[in-house]
């Protein structure tokens, strides 16, 4: 017996493109439908205030770090002094204090840079993977919220399902047929005729929920 349905393709795994940080769209390397490769650039994003956050981190890390300087050949010489009983024991213990506060304030700069850095580095969107992105994307200017707004879809192109559905009454029968399961004359012998009328050349097999060939 001869089943015929209507399926659809639909891709096994589609990836939603977001963005890190937020912006505008400045560019665009891909049109809608296009084939993409894992690592292949998709959108730039506007990049003058990361670009300017990263100047501002480089001036407050040199700044602590000239301070973290200053305050390292002061430890120093307060040893001396302490050491030659020349000034109080604390004054030196407060000193080395200091010091070790401007280290910190170094690391808390050093981790702003970086950051401004990686934050500068997103503002080029690139596909996370092999596939064909969708038609849906968003346009030149758009503003992009970070984390929140879908730019577009990636979606894989190998493998890929082809999707269908049948009455309750037709599964039903099937399923009584293949007493309980579905027969493995109807369920590993799938046909796939193609929109053109061609036929695949490969025959598929039918799991719950899905048909793939």
């Amino acid at each position: 017996t001869n089943y015929e349905f209507v399926g659809q393709v639909k891709s096994k795994n589609e990836v939603k493109i977001m963005s890190k940080v937020s912006g505008n769209i400045v560019a665009k390397m891909v049109n809608g439908g296009d084939t993409v490769s894992k690592g292949q650039p998709l959108f730039r994003m506007d990049n003058k205030q990361y670009r300017s956050a990263i100047n501002s981190a480089k001036g407050s890390l040199n700044k602590s770090k000239a301070t973290l300087n200053n305050a390292q050949k002061d430890v120093e010489r307060y040893k001396q002094l302490a050491d030659a009983n020349a000034i109080a024991q604390q004054t030196f213990d407060t000193q080395r204090s200091l010091a070790e506060e401007s280290v910190a304030e170094v690391e808390v700069n050093q981790a702003t840079l970086q950051q401004a850095i990686e934050d500068e580095q997103d503002t080029l969107i690139l596909s996370p993977v092999d596939g064909r992105i969708d038609v849906n994307d968003v346009s030149i200017g758009y503003y992009v919220a970070a984390g929140t707004t879908t730019m577009a879809t990636v979606s894989s192109i190998d493998p890929v399902w082809v999707q269908f559905s049948m009455s309750e009454n037709e599964y039903l029968n099937l399923i009584q047929s293949g007493n309980g399961t579905l027969p493995s004359a109807f369920k590993d012998n799938l046909k796939l005729t193609l929109s053109n009328g061609t036929q695949y050349p490969v025959l598929g097999s039918i799991e719950i929920g899905r048909a793939h060939v």
